[in-house]
């Protein structure tokens, strides 16, 4: 949540949080943003990249990765959906940032 307060002081409009797998689809389809933020463990039915792939059947939008492993067939299969980057944890707002523009 700190990351979305950081976000808006580098000057980009957050439409919302989600804390899980069925959140971020509502959330996504409600708001229709450009660009998805989604850790790779998102908690629910799903992990945060399937999220991503769905989100993807729905929405044209740029998506950037966020995770604490380093597991290659993780880090693989968030790649297969050609994110803007996959950034590890923890991470400063500027970072997002750098990865967004």
């Amino acid at each position: 949540m700190a990351q979305a307060s950081g976000l808006t002081r580098l000057g980009f409009k957050v439409v919302g949080t989600a804390v899980s797998h069925e959140q971020a689809l509502e959330l996504a389809r409600a708001e229709r943003p450009d660009v998805v933020i989604l850790d790779v463990h998102l908690p629910g039915v799903s992990d945060g990249i399937e999220t991503g792939r769905q989100i993807r059947e729905f929405l044209d939008c740029k998506i950037v990765f966020v995770t604490g492993s380093s597991d290659p067939d993780t880090i693989r299969s968030a790649q297969s959906l050609g994110p803007l980057a996959i950034l590890d944890k923890p991470l400063m707002p500027e970072e997002l940032a750098n990865a967004i523009q």
